[in-house]
């Protein structure tokens, strides 16, 4: 891991267990054994530093989300991007923390948030093609997203916490109401 990677990580670390607030740049350069004026070199300031962590997470949801869609169902294409995301997330707790918790307007400007939202096309391009083709509800994208998005934070909180094993029938259990709850009903 270089000097930069090492800022990035242990800011991560830092900021998810004691908040941006209660994370100093000098505790930083303790933890990471670099020197402040290092830290410096690389980052102009602690709000960049977070800024690029963002803009990370974001990316690496472009990787996670990212499948080929060619003879797969609507259901079997939404079931992938959970599973995908619930891996993700599970595989890489702190980034779920700080993005569930600190990741938010004030903090992340949304000028950066816009910035960012091209590491979702596909996934958004998904959602708004199966509403208007009628396999989804017709109902705002952001708000169905957010649907969709919540029940994945849902259970990797149980799974995190410890609350449930998420073993594979809870798992599928989990993806199953998702997409009921997404999907447009046949009747």
């Amino acid at each position: 891991m270089n000097k930069k990677q090492k800022i990035l990580f242990t800011m991560l670390q830092l900021v998810v267990k004691q908040g941006i607030h209660g994370t100093s740049m000098s505790q930083l350069a303790r933890e990471t054994g670099i020197g402040t004026s290092t830290i410096y070199y690389y980052f102009d300031s602690k709000l960049e530093i977070i800024n690029e962590i963002y803009r990370m997470i974001r990316k690496d949801f472009d990787s996670v989300l990212t499948q080929k869609k060619e003879g797969k169902s609507s259901e079997e294409i939404f079931k992938t991007y959970w599973k995908n995301l619930y891996q993700y997330y599970v595989s890489n707790p702190l980034a779920f923390e700080f993005y569930e918790f600190i990741a938010r307007p004030p903090i992340i400007s949304q000028q950066l948030i816009d910035e960012t939202k091209a590491y979702f096309l596909s996934h958004t391009k998904y959602f708004k093609e199966e509403i208007e083709n009628g396999s989804l509800k017709n109902m705002d994208l952001s708000l169905l997203v957010q649907l969709a998005v919540n029940t994945v934070v849902a259970a990797v909180s149980l799974k995190l916490n410890n609350t449930i094993t998420m073993n594979k029938k809870q798992l599928d259990d989990a993806v199953n109401a998702a997409w009921d709850l997404v999907r447009k009903n046949d009747t």
